[in-house]
C-alpha cells in the first residue's frame, strides 16, 4: 500500500508538472520575446541604419519610416495579445448548470460550467476559453475570442519585419560572400578588410550577413505557422476546430452526406469578420494599431456575425 500510495503521489506530481509547465515558463518566454524585439531595434540602429545612410539620407529616411511602422505594429499587437484576456464563459449557478445539462447543452466537466459553442477548456489556464485556438507559451496566454486578431497580426508583422531585414541585408551578405570566395581563390584573404573598405562596404558586413541568415531562418519557420493561420482564418476555423471538423467531414462521408462549416461566410467576409471590420471600415484600420474588439461576445454565434456590434476593449 505504501508503494502504491507513493506511486500515486509521484504520478500526480508529474501530471501537475506537465499541465502547468507552459504556465511556469510562460513569463520567461514573454520576457525573451521582448528581449528579442529590443535586440532587433538595436541591430537596426547600430548595423542597418549606418549602412542605409551611406546610400543617401532620403533612402535612409524612407527605410526608417517603414522599419518603425513595422516595429510599432509588432510591439503593439504583442502587448495587446499578452494583456487582453481571451474571454471565458460566465460562471453559472448550480440550478442553471443542471437545467443546461438537462437541455443537452454543452458543458465542461472540469469547470462544471456550461460551455458555449466554439469554447474549449484549457488545462494551463484552468478555465474554458471562448473561441479557443490554442494556448501560446510565447504569449503566456490562450489565443481566443478577444485576442486572436492581435496574435495573428503580431505574427504577420514580425514575419514582414524579418522579410524586410533579410532583403536589406542580402546585398552586403552576397557581396561579402562573393569577395571572400574570390580572395580565397587568389590567396589574398589578408586583404579582406581593405577590400571591403575599397568597395564601400561597411566593416560590420559580417553582422549584416548574420542578420540575413537569422532572419531568413525566421521567415521560413514562422512563415509555416503564419500561413497555416492564414488558411484557418480564410476557412473560419480555429486550430482545434480544424481537427474536429476533419472527423465531422469523414463521418458525414461515411453516411453519404456533405458536412459544411456553419461559421464559413466566404473567404473575403471571413477576413473582415476576423479583423473586426464593419461595413464602411477600411483595411487601413488594421495597418495601424487599433484596440477595436471582435464581433459579438463569443457566447452566441449568429448566422451573420456582421450584424453584431464589436466590443471596444
Amino acid at each position: 500500500m505504501g508503494v502504491l500510495s507513493t506511486c500515486k503521489r509521484i504520478g500526480g506530481s508529474l501530471t501537475w508538472f506537465v499541465e502547468n509547465l507552459v504556465t511556469i515558463v510562460g513569463p520567461l518566454f514573454v520576457a525573451l520575446v521582448w528581449i528579442l524585439i529590443s535586440g532587433i531595434v538595436w541591430s537596426w540602429h547600430a548595423i542597418l541604419r549606418p549602412y542605409l545612410w551611406s546610400h543617401g539620407p532620403v533612402w535612409a529616411s524612407l527605410h526608417a519610416v517603414l522599419a518603425h511602422w513595422l516595429l510599432l505594429n509588432v510591439a503593439f499587437n504583442y502587448y495587446m495579445g499578452t494583456t487582453v484576456f481571451p474571454g471565458s464563459p460566465p460562471q453559472v449557478n448550480e440550478d442553471t448548470y443542471l437545467r443546461g445539462v438537462a437541455a443537452d447543452l454543452k458543458h465542461c466537466t472540469k469547470c462544471r460550467n456550461l460551455k458555449p459553442k466554439r469554447a474549449h477548456h484549457c488545462i494551463a489556464c484552468g478555465t474554458c476559453v471562448l473561441n479557443m485556438d490554442h494556448h501560446c507559451p510565447w504569449m503566456n496566454s490562450c489565443v481566443g475570442h478577444y485576442n486572436h486578431r492581435f496574435f495573428f497580426l503580431f505574427m504577420a508583422y514580425i514575419w514582414l519585419g524579418c522579410v524586410y531585414v533579410a532583403s536589406v541585408s542580402y546585398g552586403p551578405y552576397h557581396e561579402r560572400k562573393t569577395l571572400r570566395s574570390q580572395l580565397r581563390k587568389e590567396n589574398r584573404m589578408a586583404d579582406f578588410q581593405s577590400e571591403l573598405v575599397a568597395r564601400g562596404m561597411p566593416l560590420n558586413a559580417s553582422q549584416l550577413s548574420f542578420a540575413f541568415v537569422l532572419t531568413m531562418a525566421v521567415v521560413f519557420a514562422l512563415g509555416l505557422l503564419l500561413f497555416w493561420h492564414v488558411f484557418l482564418v480564410s476557412t473560419s476555423q480555429t486550430t482545434i476546430e480544424f481537427y474536429t471538423n476533419m472527423m465531422r467531414k469523414r463521418n458525414a462521408r461515411q453516411e453519404g452526406k456533405v458536412w459544411k462549416n456553419p461559421y464559413f461566410h466566404g473567404y473575403y467576409k471571413n477576413w473582415r469578420l476576423f479583423m473586426g471590420l464593419r461595413n464602411g471600415d477600411s483595411w487601413i484600420k488594421v495597418l495601424l494599431p487599433s484596440t477595436h474588439g471582435p464581433f459579438g461576445d463569443g457566447l452566441h454565434w449568429s448566422d451573420d456575425p456582421a450584424n453584431e456590434k464589436p466590443m471596444v476593449l
